[in-house]
């Protein structure tokens, strides 16, 4: 042991490691909720930004006449077609079902994101 130790009270050491601990479980604690903070931030632009790509999608199917102006998600997720050639109305019904189908997907993630949204 040094001198030092030796000569300083118990009780004076006793306090001056508590104080030191204290301050150490402040910075720990406060170094946490910055932490915790950060990945609910993180957390919240991500959605924000899947939120904003989904309506961008909404609104590219309901301003497009046609499918032909999909974007490459749309057209990827579509499915191969038949080999028959199809008439007019029945290419403008499945065109209507296709935008149908992907107006109902959107607003289901939509009500999705709502939903954990408000669990936060």
């Amino acid at each position: 042991m040094s001198y030092q130790i030796k000569r300083t009270p118990y009780f004076r050491r006793m306090f001056n490691n508590s104080r030191r601990n204290g301050q150490l479980q402040r910075l720990r604690e406060e170094y946490e909720r910055i932490q915790e903070f950060n990945d609910h931030t993180i957390e919240l632009k991500m959605r924000q930004v899947r939120l904003k790509r989904l309506f961008r999608e909404i609104e590219d199917i309901n301003e497009s006449p046609s499918p032909i102006t999909m974007n490459a998600t749309a057209a990827t997720r579509r499915q191969p077609q038949l080999l028959l050639p199809m008439t007019p109305e029945a290419l403008q019904a499945q065109q209507r079902r296709e935008r149908v189908e992907a107006l109902e997907r959107a607003r289901e993630l939509g009500q999705e994101m709502s939903r954990r949204n408000a669990e936060l």
